[in-house]
C-alpha cells in the first residue's frame, strides 16, 4: 500500500462525499438540521469547497445547545 499525501486524502474524501449536513441538538434532545452543504472539491488552499445547499435560520428563543 503505498503513503497517501494530505492533498491526496482530501482529495478522495471530495470525490467520495457529496453532501455535508451539519446538526445541532437541542436542550430538549431534539435535532435540528442547521445546514446542507454540496462538497465541490478541493480548493487550492487544501480545503473544502462547500455551497451552500440548505442554511437555516437560527430564531430567537431556540433552545439550542
Amino acid at each position: 500500500m503505498r503513503d497517501l499525501t494530505v492533498t491526496d486524502l482530501r482529495s478522495y474524501i471530495a470525490r467520495v462525499f457529496d453532501l455535508v449536513l451539519v446538526l445541532r441538538r437541542l436542550r430538549s434532545g431534539r435535532r435540528v438540521v442547521r445546514q446542507i452543504a454540496a462538497l465541490d472539491g478541493v480548493a487550492g488552499d487544501g480545503g473544502y469547497r462547500l455551497v451552500d445547499v440548505f442554511r437555516g435560520e437560527r430564531s430567537a428563543g431556540t433552545d439550542e445547545v
